[in-house]
């Protein structure tokens, strides 16, 4: 881990972990992106061969919003990344078990043109677009909710509300 974690029993920062031995909750921030062009929805494939949505980890030293514009840069080889709308936070300690909390944007892209050195270098085996009704069934993580959540508010059947885990 990069960086320095807050321990709220102490109230200060350390490396890592507290010199007390107070358990740090360590919770790791990423990104994920939704992009939609003409009916058809980016996704990567990644080095187990599992389908997802672009994105990764925030960097300790930049904003989310940075971090979504860095990653759709990388794997989508984009050179200009709008984001539109931040779409969700999916938080349930099951999600991923490096323990993640992913905020997702919608956002357009300039183009999608990843190098073969880009994706290479996160893991990745391929970029696609696939038809909204066409979308494998089964995407990595819990990007198969996310993307599910998505479809039913662009057709206007899901509010953007709280959602508790597991409901």
């Amino acid at each position: 881990m990069r960086g320095k974690c807050y321990c709220d029993q102490c109230h200060k920062y350390y490396e890592v972990k507290c010199p007390k031995g107070h358990d740090l909750p360590i919770i790791c921030v990423t990104i994920d992106l939704i992009v939609e062009e003409d009916g058809k929805l980016w996704l990567v494939k990644r080095e187990d061969g599992s389908w997802a949505l672009p994105g990764g980890f925030v960097d300790y030293d930049e904003t989310i919003e940075e971090a979504a514009e860095r990653e759709g840069r990388e794997e989508l080889g984009a050179k200009k990344v709008t984001l539109l709308s931040q779409f969700h936070t999916y938080g349930d300690p099951a999600r991923d078990v490096r323990r993640t909390v992913a905020v997702v944007f919608l956002a357009r892209v300039d183009r999608v043109a990843p190098s073969k050195e880009e994706l290479d270098k996160d893991g990745l085996q391929e970029v696609r677009a696939f038809p909204l009704d066409q979308i494998p069934e089964k995407l990595a993580f819990d990007h198969s909710e996310i993307v599910a959540d998505y479809l039913a508010f662009r057709r206007r059947l899901l509010p953007l509300r709280v959602r508790r885990a597991g409901k």
